[in-house]
């Protein structure tokens, strides 16, 4: 059985949610304060004789009310900088986290019907955490107070649920048209102080996580893509990677392992060859005549060959487990010891799982300074080996006979044929033009997921210049989509991530914490923060605690709202009213017994002079700010919540069977 436990104002424990699998699909524990009402039954007889998956609309909608309220009354403990955490215990694991989107998903009803409800909601908070990394708690809580207002409204309780959501979706596109419009850009001079402040602020003032995003944009600039990672010990670290270009790719074979205890292979200066398509048993030629270019180029003998495919068939594959086994076999008897085995070849493996992957695979040749060999040029290379190789044979035939005979019986045998050509310049041709397939980088590490490519002087600077243009307007493109999707798409998150490997800069940031339970909790604040920069980096910046919305729903403010119908209009001061509402649950986390006066006195000079209240040191603030773009979403998210619930009719699960 799901157990849910509110707190008092005063708790530092607001929730504890226990997960579990068993499901019902009509029984439900009310652990609301509201007492559960009892619903009119048009036909009792023929519902208690004949049980049926079906819930009409009446109950269906004072369910998703009554759901809603305990999912807001869960989360709204944990809002703002005095919000408390939660205690979450799963499996017999315990995390600690004041980060209101993983309440939200770690709450669990044991009826069916409640969880679908339940995950309406964490549907389209999901959306919005995915975009802008926090707000799913202020969206919620905004939403089930702006139902609350809006059932109380004759006027509004008139219209049509489809007329209403048309109203209240076209005050949205007012509203967020008002916070886009008014957001501050960022510059190259300003950009470092706005993200550490929005760092501050996400990691609820952790200075050790802010000083690191701080140093790592410092050092790398506003283009640097963040990732995360746990750390080994309980200290938190960061790295960065500037000139370094990675793939999704692996080594072919583990046994080209030769550090971190055979688990990586790190390659100096190789020559690297990259194909795009699936490499059969007549390509194993090409292998050969490049090991022969390696081989007239590098006097030292020791440059190696890495050669890296999408795919390869089993013949090929089978080639290669010979050559290998060769090799291992004379570098042992030569050296006579154990160790680390310097193969001359190495393979890699890229396969094109998604579209994406194929581009990011052709962005690295403009890196690595070569040509990527596609079928028909492969083909060519072949063609050209292979009269070459004809041409050899004769050539090698006419000097031999010319060498052995007597002149007289070389006349007779050769009888007035042709001289064939000697092969030699074209062949030395043909490992030229295979060398200009190479490219190369200082250092290569091959693991089992990627390949990376560090110290990059071959790049083609032109084709990185036209490739990252082209990635750029491709996520521009899947940006504009975005907008009319529940999620953020997959193609999105592709083009943004080829975006930031094209840029050469990222960094990792490493969580530490005393316990595992104390890294999570800093995992969870450290994931906002980063989305929260990048935001407010893309889309520009407002004032925090919601005041770029609280502003847009004031006539006074928003001058677009008094040219609307009054319809929309009174939907705007709802709006405010329950914006402001989610302002005093963050006033409340810290003094429960903070008055409704005070604190729209606060928003009201929050929003007229452009700055938010430092709830900390009790003071105005030009500090404290958020991406414009989460307050949209918040907006949004909220907006979309309501209209699930104001035009949900009756609820049919179609494969229960009674």
């Amino acid at each position: 059985m799901s157990e849910i436990y509110n707190q008092a104002e005063d708790n530092q424990i607001s929730v504890k949610v226990v997960k579990d699998t068993s499901s019902s699909f009509d029984t439900m524990e009310q652990t609301s304060s509201v007492p559960r009402p009892t619903f009119p039954q048009l036909i009792p007889d023929n519902k208690t004789k004949h049980p049926w998956n079906v819930i009409t609309e009446a109950e269906f909608k004072t369910r998703m009310q009554e759901i809603f309220e305990m999912v807001a009354s869960a989360l709204k403990s944990t809002l703002g900088p005095y919000g408390a955490s939660t205690l979450i215990e799963s499996m017999g694991t315990y995390h600690l986290t004041k980060d209101g989107f993983t309440v939200l998903k770690n709450i669990h009803f044991n009826n069916r019907t409640d969880n679908t409800i339940l995950n309406t909601i964490l549907t389209i908070s999901h959306q919005m955490v995915m975009k802008v990394g926090d707000g799913s708690t202020s969206s919620i809580i905004a939403a089930y107070n702006f139902l609350h207002r809006l059932s109380q409204s004759d006027e509004l309780k008139a219209l049509r649920p489809r007329d209403l959501k048309q109203y209240v979706n076209q005050f949205v596109d007012v509203a967020t048209q008002y916070i886009q419009s008014n957001a501050q850009q960022l510059t190259d001079e300003n950009f470092l102080d706005i993200v550490t402040n929005i760092a501050k602020v996400a990691t609820n003032d952790d200075k050790t996580y802010t000083n690191i995003i701080h140093d790592i944009y410092e050092q790398c600039g506003r283009d640097v893509t963040i990732s995360k990672a746990m750390s080994d010990t309980n200290e938190p670290s960061y790295e960065i990677k500037d000139d370094m270009f990675y793939i999704d790719a692996s080594y072919l074979d583990r046994i080209y392992c030769n550090t971190d205890n055979g688990t990586k292979v790190e390659l100096k200066q190789p020559s690297v060859v990259l194909f795009n398509f699936t490499l059969e048993n007549k390509h194993w030629d090409l292998i050969k005549i490049m090991n022969a270019a390696i081989a007239k180029s590098d006097a030292t003998g020791q440059r190696q060959l890495l050669v890296i495919a999408p795919y390869y068939d089993d013949q090929f594959l089978d080639r290669v487990k010979n050559d290998i086994n060769r090799f291992r076999a004379w570098y042992q008897q030569q050296q006579q010891q154990a160790g680390a085995i310097p193969f001359p070849m190495i393979f890699g493996k890229a396969p094109f799982f998604k579209a994406i992957q194929r581009d990011i695979y052709d962005d690295a040749s403009a890196f690595l300074g070569n040509t990527i060999i596609n079928p028909m040029d492969a083909d060519h290379l072949l063609e050209t080996l292979n009269t070459l190789n004809t041409q050899q044979v004769q050539w090698n035939e006419y000097e031999q006979a010319k060498e052995t005979m007597q002149p007289e019986a070389f006349e007779q045998f050769w009888n007035n044929r042709p001289v064939p050509e000697n092969p030699e310049e074209k062949v030395n041709e043909l490992l030229e033009e295979v060398a200009k397939r190479f490219g190369t980088s200082e250092q290569v590490l091959m693991t089992n997921k990627t390949i990376e490519f560090t110290g990059l002087t071959n790049q083609d600077a032109n084709m990185i210049k036209l490739r990252t243009d082209i990635a750029r307007g491709d996520m521009e493109k899947e940006l504009a989509e975005v907008e009319n999707l529940r999620y953020i798409s997959k193609d999105f998150i592709a083009a943004k991530e080829r975006l930031s490997r094209l840029a050469l800069k990222s960094a990792t940031i490493r969580v530490g914490g005393n316990s595992e339970l104390e890294k999570k909790m800093n995992d969870d604040a450290l994931d906002d923060a980063i989305k929260a920069c990048d935001s407010a980096l893309r889309y520009g910046i407002n004032p925090g605690c919601n005041t770029a919305i609280i502003q847009a729903c004031m006539p006074e403010l928003n001058t677009r709202l008094s040219e609307q119908d009054p319809i929309i209009q009174t939907i705007a001061d709802i709006a405010y009213e329950s914006f402001l509402d989610v302002v005093q649950t963050i006033h409340k986390n810290k003094d429960p017994k903070v008055t409704r006066d005070s604190v729209a006195y606060i928003v009201e000079n929050s929003a007229m002079d452009n700055r938010c209240y430092d709830l900390v040191s009790e003071s105005f603030s030009t500090d404290i700010i958020n991406s414009c773009r989460t307050d949209i979403e918040i907006l949004r998210s909220a907006i979309a919540i309501i209209g699930v619930i104001i035009s949900s009719n009756q609820y049919l699960a179609a494969d229960i069977k009674n």
